[in-house]
């Protein structure tokens, strides 16, 4: 993979897209305002119906674009992207738990060495990434690359679970540098938290089913193969 140049002094839009995330966005939006490198941050509120969008204007110094309904995270971020206006756009998860200004700090200093790509390694992913995919890097939706490259990956109109995978295929198969930034401290809310045990965890499974067939049964083995590239980097 080629890696490009280093960089110094980048400005950073950081998008959150966000759906019903008012318990936890907070968590996100503190540290973040701490890192100077970010001087912008979008809340993409996906048809949130939980306050949401209150809050965050509340909260001061962020924009928010409320979708009037679910249109689903790559449309949500794609309008952000929009609305962005530095050259480095940094992705963030709405529902990190113990975020803090060294993690942000830390994938834009790595960022800043020329990877074209910095993804966050969190410590919670669904399980089936986790454990038996061995795959977790793949799927985090907390990363930094230049707008630029965002602009080219070849999204579809009717992408619902495709969208890490999308950015994970663009870098690959152009030969961009990509490294993980470990945090395994970090945590989402994941759905076995939100809702009882055995619903949580069998919609985890069928949300990590959902990614690997994204493209059809046939993509099964591409995205396995892609999968374990990324994790080859951490």
């Amino acid at each position: 993979m080629n890696k490009p140049h280093k960089r110094r002094n980048i400005h950073v839009s950081a998008i959150i897209p966000s759906y019903n995330e008012a318990k936890d966005i907070l968590n996100v939006l503190r540290p973040l305002k701490q890192v100077p490198a970010i001087k912008k941050i979008i809340v993409v509120s996906d048809g949130s119906a939980d306050g949401t969008d209150e809050l965050v204007k509340d909260y001061g110094g962020t924009k928010v674009i409320s979708l009037q309904q679910n249109l689903d995270k790559t449309k949500a971020v794609c309008r952000g992207v929009l609305e962005s206006e530095y050259l480095t756009i940094m992705l963030c998860d709405a529902d990190l738990i113990n975020l803090n200004e060294t993690h942000i700090t830390d994938m834009i200093q790595k960022y800043c060495e020329g990877f074209d790509m910095v993804i966050m390694n969190k410590g919670s992913q669904p399980w089936i990434f986790r454990e038996l995919v061995k795959s977790a890097p793949a799927v985090s939706g907390t990363r930094i690359f230049d707008k630029k490259h965002f602009e080219r990956i070849p999204f579809l109109e009717t992408d619902r679970f495709q969208f890490e995978i999308r950015i994970n295929d663009y870098f690959l198969e152009n030969g961009f540098s990509i490294t993980i930034s470990p945090a395994d401290e970090i945590h989402d809310s994941r759905k076995y938290v939100k809702y009882p045990f055995i619903k949580g965890l069998i919609l985890d499974l069928k949300g990590g089913f959902e990614i690997l067939v994204s493209d059809g049964p046939s993509s099964i083995l591409k995205n396995l193969a892609t999968f374990r590239k990324i994790k080859e980097l951490s």
